[in-house]
């Protein structure tokens, strides 16, 4: 068991014991603080754009490689004959 499950585990049982002193339920406990929102928005907002930035510039990379690559030169090469007249 992680340190999480024990603060949840322990959380849980606080509050079961208020809402049988209490009588009525309290507030649900809260997961999250929107700070920690915020900071793991901000951190999934730089991954995505730091992954986007990456393949983006592979991308042009090879296609940038491959442009002169793919065209094609021809020249014009005599007629060939069978040698007869």
């Amino acid at each position: 068991m992680t340190g999480f499950d024990r603060n949840r585990r322990a959380q849980m049982q606080e509050h079961d014991k208020s809402e049988r002193i209490h009588g009525g339920p309290l507030e649900p406990p809260m997961l999250t603080t929107p700070r920690r929102a915020l900071w793991s928005a901000a951190s999934m907002l730089v991954i995505v754009t730091v992954m986007f930035a990456a393949f983006y510039g592979i991308n042009a990379q090879r296609t940038h490689d491959r442009a002169p690559a793919s065209a094609a030169i021809t020249t014009s090469s005599p007629d060939q004959t069978t040698g007869q007249r």
